[in-house]
């Protein structure tokens, strides 16, 4: 749902079926959201006209979560049970995916040179998207950048 915080009111729900969004981010500049569901579809609504602009259908996965770059021209998604999807974020090509298994959680660091992602297997995996490219390439699933809870 679109909120006016200021009246307290609805302004539009962004609906897709009967689907749940499990993932939502706003763009930093504020003129998109981008919108991730359960069967892996990713929706971008224009924020101005409250309309779909655009869409993408991840295949065989579950989307955890999303995130959008600072400089709002990629767009994280975490799945279950693929790992992260990188996007364009205007033409929603997949530009790289990192297959490190079910992953609930990803987030780009304040300049977007760096994407986090977290998982249950305790792991937060961190990937240098400056260039859309891994720290080093004979690590396929990230630079581990540390652990939380056990091993």
């Amino acid at each position: 749902k679109l909120w006016d915080l200021t009246t307290r009111q609805v302004q539009k729900i962004l609906s897709f079926g009967d689907i749940p969004a499990l993932g939502l981010d706003i763009s930093s500049d504020d003129t998109f959201c981008a919108t991730g569901y359960g069967d892996g579809t990713v929706l971008v609504w224009d924020l101005k006209n409250k309309e779909n602009s655009r869409s993408s259908l991840l295949n065989k996965t579950a989307v955890a979560s999303i995130a959008i770059s600072p400089g709002c021209e990629l767009i994280a998604v975490a799945t279950s049970p693929l790992g992260v999807c990188i996007l364009n974020a205007q033409t929603l090509e997949t530009l790289a995916t990192y297959n490190v298994g079910n992953t609930w959680t990803v987030r780009f660091s304040p300049d977007g040179g760096l994407l986090f992602g977290g998982g249950w297997d305790y792991i937060t995996r961190c990937w240098n998207v400056t260039n859309i490219r891994r720290w080093k390439v004979d690590e396929p699933a990230g630079t581990t950048i540390g652990f939380i809870g056990h091993q």
